[in-house]
């Protein structure tokens, strides 16, 4: 089985990777020598002619791993995709931060400000609900 290995970097990663370098190589002309590596390369952190000068932003490792044994099963499994129940159209998540706020500090001296006359509503019946 084929396995994509991402790999992003982070701040400061240039002397552990340099460090790894030569580790890494060995282990990528390994997998070239069994025949088991489709690609292996760095990820530019520009497109163009001369993307070394911008940098990278991590590497991708695309390689046979079955026949290390590291594979306990593979089994197949249908996705659940949710639909709309009259559009039939997919329906993605929308993950956004949730928050919340402890009202009662915030509603107390709101109270006190209309039981004391502070404040008024107009009309009256509204400083009831």
């Amino acid at each position: 089985m084929w396995y994509a290995i991402l790999s992003e970097d982070v701040e400061g990663s240039l002397e552990k990777r340099a460090s790894a370098r030569t580790e890494h190589i060995a282990r990528l002309r390994a997998l070239v020598d069994e025949g088991r590596l489709l690609v292996a390369g760095p990820h530019p952190a520009v497109d163009g002619i001369e993307p070394a000068e911008a940098g990278f932003t991590g590497s991708l490792v695309i390689a046979e791993f079955e026949s290390l044994g590291l594979l306990d099963k593979v089994e197949s499994y249908t996705t659940k995709i949710p639909r709309g129940d009259r559009s039939g159209a997919v329906v993605e998540p929308y993950l956004t931060d949730q928050w919340y706020v402890r009202i009662e500090p915030l509603a107390k001296p709101a109270i006190e400000a209309v039981e004391s006359g502070r404040i008024r509503f107009v009309p009256d019946n509204w400083s009831k609900t």
